[in-house]
């Protein structure tokens, strides 16, 4: 067994206070770079399956995710929804047998769930320690039956549960235009993602039995997967637990990569009428296609920073993600007014809460304030063995394979100099703005007594 035994440790080196910044010092650190050590184990199986673990004696279960290089980029325009559709079929199959939520629920596991993005998929679970070795069972079962878990009956079965949750998700939601223009918009017709990672109902009939097993077949292989482990197990049981189940899928063909987007030529804007909600929104999106691994960083961090500062700013709702596909990814913000105002008042605040990023570094104690807020969340994260296998998976991802990881709470040593300068070039392109205007009428106030 050729094993690439590399121990990677995810740590931070920071001072214990807040560096100054343009003269200014702010308030002391009170998290430690301790409290954000990491430690990763990679290994690599023969038929390229990589796994990482982050064992942790204090866990009581273990989380498992199994996720492929494959996602929404990877279908037709005419069979969007493919993935996701795919990925609905497989969680758990037709037959007792393959029944496979059933079957881990049966031995205590919890947080049985699948998930599609842009570019991957992936199967998520927590089991105790000792049903571990089942847990692998399950996910190698289920790569070596794929083709047949697919059948017309169920196929039909998870195309009217995907249905389902576009209607929950996206056709019945607050802003769910907005959310459905947005890629079609950043898109042309050609594109895959022209009608986002679900789909519509004409592109979901359209997908056949011979579509989502070629898929499956094509994508759903050992050595396009990363298997993350997080919680309470022992590393060496764990490795011959993995070769023993997974390390038996044969090897499958390298994936061609996916067709480069260029970023859109000139900026694109248009109004959108929202059936639910009642309050006007503007929503501004990018297309990233080429983004360099510290300036993704930096726009998550902005994202982040624009929530901190202007949520709440004159009764607005901010909400702001950089949401990242390989090299690029999608930059939106969403401001949301309390009430109905002028014709160009919701564009203008829009424009208002985006200047944070595009005009001037913010101040220092305005970072350090959203430094603060990502310690505590990172923390909740990492006490979360599902979300720790999650994150640790999110981050090999993000150095492409390397076998070092970035260091949890490298936010810290970046400047508001630095966090201007990374994010302003890139949110100064052409860009998509949608204006959604409800047809609801705000409830009357309330009189006071």
């Amino acid at each position: 067994m050729n094993f690439n035994r590399l121990v990677v440790v995810v740590v931070a080196v920071a001072s214990s206070a807040f560096a100054q910044f343009n003269g200014q010092t702010v308030a002391a650190r009170k998290s430690r770079p301790a409290d954000f050590a990491l430690v990763v184990e990679r290994r690599e199986l023969r038929n390229g399956l990589v796994l990482l673990m982050s064992p942790d004696d204090g866990a009581n279960d273990v989380a498992v995710e199994l996720s492929f290089g494959c996602g929404a980029l990877r279908q037709a325009p005419d069979r969007a929804g493919l993935p996701h559709l795919v990925e609905h079929a497989l969680a758990s199959g037709p037959t007792p047998e393959t029944d496979y939520q059933r079957l881990l629920e049966a031995r205590g596991a919890t947080d049985f769930n699948g998930f599609t993005t842009m570019d991957r998929m992936g199967f998520t679970g927590v089991v105790p320690p000792e049903e571990l070795p089942f847990a692998l069972w399950v996910h190698a079962d289920r790569l070596g039956r794929r083709e047949r878990l697919i059948t017309p009956a169920d196929l039909d079965r998870h195309r009217r549960i995907v249905l389902q949750e576009k209607l929950l998700r996206i056709e019945d939601a607050s802003y769910g235009a907005a959310s459905r223009m947005m890629f079609r918009y950043l898109f042309s017709k050609r594109h895959p993602l022209h009608e986002g990672i679900i789909g519509t109902a004409a592109t979901l009939e359209a997908i056949t039995v011979d579509d989502a097993v070629a898929f499956a077949r094509t994508c759903l292989v050992p050595n396009n997967a990363v298997l993350a482990l997080a919680g309470r197990f022992e590393v060496e049981q764990a490795v011959r637990a993995a070769e023993a189940t997974l390390g038996r899928i044969p090897v499958g063909a390298p994936l061609e990569p996916v067709p480069e987007t260029p970023r859109l030529a000139q900026g694109r804007s248009a109004e959108v009428v929202e059936d639910v909600a009642r309050k006007p929104q503007v929503t501004m999106a990018w297309w990233l296609p080429m983004v360099r691994k510290d300036d993704a960083y930096t726009l998550s961090l902005g994202a982040t920073l624009l929530e901190v500062y202007t949520d709440g700013l004159i009764g607005m709702r901010v909400e702001s993600a950089f949401v990242p596909n390989g090299v690029g990814g999608i930059f939106a913000l969403s401001v949301t007014t309390p009430h109905p105002l002028g014709a160009t008042e919701p564009a203008s605040n829009a424009e208002v809460v985006l200047r944070n990023l595009t005009y001037a570094p913010l101040p220092a104690d305005v970072v350090a304030a959203s430094y603060h807020m990502l310690d505590l969340q990172l923390l909740a994260g990492l006490s979360s063995m599902a979300q720790r296998a999650g994150l640790i998976s999110q981050l090999y991802q993000q150095v492409e394979g390397a076998h070092t990881l970035p260091p949890l709470d490298r936010h810290w040593r970046l400047s508001p100099e630095q966090l201007f300068a990374g994010s302003s070039p890139l949110l100064k392109g052409a860009h998509v703005v949608l204006e959604s205007k409800p047809v609801r009428p705000l409830p009357p106030p309330r009189r006071r007594r």
